[in-house]
């Protein structure tokens, strides 16, 4: 998904409804960064526990990278 299909589809909703992402292990948590970085896709990556693409580190432009944005999010009732 782009930036400009999650606005369009965005767009469609009540303006105060909670965004939220997966929690670690289970549960939700409400979003509360939105991260810019670089990803590469995993070749023929299949398990399900793995999601499709990597984060790019510290610059490496050795792989076929492409701009993309996290919707980041941690409990913030955690005692971690």
């Amino acid at each position: 998904m782009t930036v400009k299909e999650l606005i369009q589809i965005l767009q469609k909703h009540d303006p105060d409804k909670k965004v939220v992402v997966r929690g670690y292990e289970g549960g939700y948590n409400e979003v509360s960064e939105i991260i810019e970085m670089s990803i590469f896709p995993h070749p023929g990556q299949r398990v399900n526990y793995y999601g499709e693409y990597e984060k790019i580190y510290h610059g490496d432009s050795s792989k076929n990278t492409t701009a993309a944005i996290e919707l980041y999010g941690e409990n913030s009732k955690s005692e971690d």
